[in-house]
């Protein structure tokens, strides 16, 4: 299974909703093994805040997995166990380089549909999205997009109208909300998104999160509502409109 996470409108939050939906999914009796892949065109930092090597990550094996075909035993030898979920596997990219994007596209159409039919889930942190192809091509072959939107109202009005144009018809799009003072229906209501829920931000548990040390701090609501999220995403079936207490 292949989920994609991005950013959209001028929202923020995409690296630590992939990190902690892989972190509830490898947490689950059910799966027990996930990995979150930082494929963000701009270049990423989950190397610095896991403290791994970048070496060791997307770019190696988009080398190694032209040749190859993609396996879960691939990904774990291109990979860094995460510090606080013993399932978890942290596959970082680099810095931005001029090259990456054309790196990224050619990994997406070569090794993307083999990704997708692993049995272990694959969570995918794409960061803004900006219609880029080394950001499209991945959401054309993911089972699910989570789409992160900022709380506020020109934001969700924003995200509402891109996620509403021709590029994301026929497309898989679960809509998250990065905080707001409203409730799902008022959402709804006022510029017609319809979210899954409305995520309880602490900087705190988000931090944890995004370095992979999850176990402190998985009691927390953001922990339980995206282990939830990720619950969910495993039926055939999501419920949209549901809120963790």
């Amino acid at each position: 299974m292949l989920i994609a996470v991005i950013n959209v409108g001028k929202a923020l939050g995409s690296t630590t909703v992939a990190t902690g939906l892989a972190a509830g999914l490898a947490s689950r009796p059910e799966t027990s093994t996930a990995a979150v892949i930082e494929a963000d065109p701009r270049g990423g930092d989950l190397s610095l805040l896991a403290g791994v090597d970048p070496a060791v990550g997307l770019l190696s094996l988009a080398a190694t997995s032209t040749k190859n075909a993609a396996n879960w035993q691939l990904l774990e030898a291109h990979s860094h166990k995460a510090a606080g979920v013993p399932g978890l596997r942290i596959i970082p990219t680099s810095i931005h380089t001029a090259s990456l994007e054309n790196q990224l596209q050619a990994f997406w159409v070569d090794v993307g549909p083999t990704l997708k039919s692993l049995d272990e889930p694959v969570v995918v942190d794409i960061g803004r999205y900006d219609g880029a192809a080394a950001a499209i091509t991945p959401l054309w072959i993911a089972d699910m997009i989570v789409a992160v939107c900022s709380g506020d109202a020109a934001s969700l009005a924003r995200a509402q109208a891109e996620l509403s144009s021709e590029a994301f018809q026929d497309l898989n799009v679960v809509p998250v909300i990065n905080g707001s003072p409203w409730s799902l229906d008022e959402i709804a209501s006022t510029v017609g998104l319809q979210a899954w829920n409305v995520l309880e931000w602490n900087p705190r548990a988000a931090n944890a999160i995004r370095s992979g040390h999850w176990k402190p701090l998985r009691r927390s609501l953001l922990c339980r509502q995206l282990s939830q999220l990720g619950e969910q995403l495993l039926p055939p079936t999501l419920t949209i409109g549901t809120r963790t207490q």
